[in-house]
């Protein structure tokens, strides 16, 4: 599960969060980003935020715990001897016997907290099958899945998910890889089904990392912890400038702490690399209604209406304004 943060304007009354997924893309090679006019620091507020205990660390992600390095030499070295290192690390995750993982949607964890609780969404279990997988040599390859959008409510916030999973190449020996190119076996965590037609591409392990700590930021605002989603969103930019989500959930964060000058910077650049993108229109639009500016809002308001003339959830919360 992927998230992205949006704020939106709805029927009166009904004002919500939205969480919305990473954008869907195809296995075709993304355009080029043009980068932020004076770098992405010129996009951050620290001293206007708590900086927590512990910041977000990105070398912690994929990091083993002396839990899992045990598991790995202790009960997970007899199998991969028995079945080879890539079905034996299969084994592990899928049969009953071993790992048992659960998907678990409420928050999301790096390699050793997935770990520790058996379960995770799917970011969360590919962080941690990516931990073993290199553990044991073996060449990895992120993947963004295209699915259709997944959406729900929570109290006063929608959310919506996207999907990632990974591919197990070569064993790495050294600088010598024995698999052929060719030869990939992809791990997911949806059933089969679901993933039916469904196109992907690569993605890098940075991206994966910005994908976790947007997520985290998600998450910590989704609880009212202002201050630490904004580290986690900040992080988020600094992993995987490319990557839109993380700076539409920075603006969000923004709007909620009152900083409506930095938000509307934030949209609007990220609006310069993506125009087409929804939910950055969607927070722009709510923005200036807020502050009362109709003629920049409305040029803005009918093109995001014919980029989504429906928007999720849009009969439900006319009929709570009814």
């Amino acid at each position: 599960m992927i998230l992205r943060l949006m704020s939106r304007t709805v029927p009166a009354g009904c004002r919500w969060l939205l969480l919305a997924a990473v954008a869907v893309l195809s296995a075709c090679a993304s355009p080029a980003v043009p980068p932020i006019q004076g770098g992405t620091t010129s996009l951050f507020l620290d001293g206007q935020f708590r900086v927590p205990d512990q910041r977000p660390d990105p070398s912690k992600v994929f990091e083993l715990s002396a839990g899992m390095q045990r598991y790995l030499n202790d009960e997970m070295a007899p199998v991969v001897k028995r079945h080879g290192i890539r079905q034996g690390l299969i084994e592990m995750l899928y049969s009953g016997d071993h790992l048992r993982l659960e998907y678990d949607s409420a928050y999301t964890r790096n390699a050793s907290e997935s770990y520790a609780a058996r379960s995770g969404n799917c970011l969360s279990l590919v962080i941690m099958t990516a931990a073993f997988a290199r553990a044991l040599s073996l060449d990895i390859t992120f993947n963004r899945v295209s699915i259709d959008e997944q959406w729900r409510i929570s109290g006063s916030l929608m959310m919506a998910a996207g999907h990632v999973n990974l591919s197990l190449g070569r064993v790495r020996l050294g600088d010598r890889l024995t698999y052929d190119i060719n030869n990939l076996l992809t791990i997911d965590f949806l059933p089969p089904a679901e993933l039916e037609r469904q196109r992907s591409e690569p993605i890098s392990e940075a991206t994966i990392v910005g994908m976790y700590m947007n997520n985290r930021a998600a998450e910590n605002l989704a609880d009212g912890r202002i201050d630490d989603a904004y580290w986690f969103a900040r992080e988020a930019i600094v992993q995987a400038p490319n990557e839109i989500a993380g700076y539409n959930t920075l603006a969000v964060v923004y709007m909620r702490h009152g900083q409506d000058q930095m938000a509307e910077r934030v949209l609007r650049l990220a609006l310069q690399r993506n125009p087409d993108n929804t939910r950055l229109l969607g927070n722009l639009v709510q923005l200036l209604e807020q502050q009362g500016r109709d003629a920049e809002r409305r040029p803005l308001a009918q093109r995001l209406q014919v980029l989504e003339p429906v928007t999720p959830y849009r009969d439900f919360y006319l009929g709570q304004a009814a």
